[in-house]
């Protein structure tokens, strides 16, 4: 198998992609000390919290989540989910909640985009510079 060669295309994504990896670490470890939330119209929110990233939706007649950023409003889940290596997709219809509303919640740990985020860079490393010979087997036995 022959190895990708360093462009500069793949310099610049992998730069990119490392920038990136930087601020998503630093933001997960944020999110052990402070939660962060922002909601948005129709009941759904977004939030950064215990490394992951999380999406609520809540139908039904229920309270309505508030438009904006809200640190101070938002606090952990008092009871445990089900999870899958960290990964959890909720869809509750009883919890502290009046009849016929409903929450959907979705779990993205962290460690996921970062691995992702981890791929550019790697393969930066695994490639040849570009000014390396093409065939440095056959140019290192006709020197000697």
């Amino acid at each position: 198998m022959r190895r990708p060669t360093r462009t500069r295309r793949l310099s610049i994504a992998a730069l990119i992609s490392l920038t990136a990896l930087v601020s998503v670490g630093g933001l997960g470890a944020r999110s052990f000390w402070n939660w962060d939330a922002w909601g948005t119209k129709n009941n759904r929110m977004m939030a950064l919290g215990d490394g992951c990233i999380i999406y609520m939706h809540t139908t039904g007649t229920g309270p309505s989540t508030s438009v904006g950023y809200l640190h101070s409003d938002v606090e952990p889940d008092d009871f445990e989910y089900q999870s899958v290596l960290g990964f959890i997709f909720s869809s509750d219809f009883t919890h502290d909640h009046p009849p016929g509303v409903r929450t959907f919640e979705v779990h993205l740990p962290l460690w996921f985009p970062i691995l992702l985020l981890l791929i550019a860079p790697l393969r930066w490393l695994i490639a040849r510079p570009a000014s390396a010979p093409a065939f440095p087997v056959i140019t290192d036995a006709t020197q000697a």
